[in-house]
């Protein structure tokens, strides 16, 4: 079992935010199923973008709510998503107070096959409690070109390379300072917090991705 899931605990994940410190994180990274009831699942039930959660709408209500009350003001919410979802979530994110500060491009090369297009990328919505923080005012793009992992050498189907999440956590992160994952996975968002200097907590409520706490 790898280090990152060592820490992972199993919950649901907006009950969790909701037993989270209010005002507590700097940062929440936010990676879940999107599929709503009259959506056709691509591969299952609850298969991450191509799942499905049923009452769509109050799901991402609550979450974002939960969300906003464990930010700390300036922070933010990094929140992985499918390009058709980007409207709806910036609506459902501004009920509950957040701002959509910005959208980083996850750019690949491998794309597979289908499709009028195939997605050669996929956005990362920066939502906000406030004006986000950064540590400085230097000229980064919001674009990252990483090549996804190959299916044979990821831990959970939807699991996301590392350098993705160091190219926004950089940008935001002191010592200190803490990154929750309640959508955790394989955990793969912990390695560059915890390269940061940040404490990382995560959950996931499928037990093949989570651990018992440490004594």
């Amino acid at each position: 079992m790898s280090a990152a899931r060592q820490y992972i605990e199993r919950a649901d994940a907006v009950q969790w935010l909701k037993n989270m410190e209010a005002e507590s994180a700097n940062v929440i990274i936010l990676d879940p199923p999107y599929r709503g009831p009259t959506d056709a699942p691509v591969r299952g039930r609850d298969d991450g973008a191509g799942g499905q959660v049923f009452g769509l709408f109050g799901f991402l209500h609550n979450l974002f709510d939960a969300t906003y009350r464990v930010l700390k003001t300036g922070g933010i919410a990094v929140t992985f998503c499918d390009f058709k979802r980007t409207p709806e979530i910036g609506r459902i994110a501004g009920m509950a107070g957040l701002r959509v500060n910005t959208c980083v491009a996850w750019v690949q090369n491998r794309v597979g096959t289908g499709g009028l297009f195939r997605n050669a990328w996929n956005p990362i919505l920066i939502l906000s409690k406030g004006s986000a923080f950064s540590l400085d005012r230097s000229a980064v793009p919001n674009v990252v070109r990483c090549e996804p992992i190959h299916h044979s050498k990821r831990v959970h189907v939807y699991q996301k390379p590392g350098a993705v999440y160091m190219h926004v956590l950089k940008r935001v992160l002191k010592p200190k300072d803490l990154v929750l994952d309640p959508f955790a996975g394989s955990g793969s968002s912990r390695e560059p917090a915890i390269a940061l200097g940040a404490e990382w907590k995560g959950c996931d409520i499928d037990t093949r991705y989570t651990t018992k706490k440490r004594k």
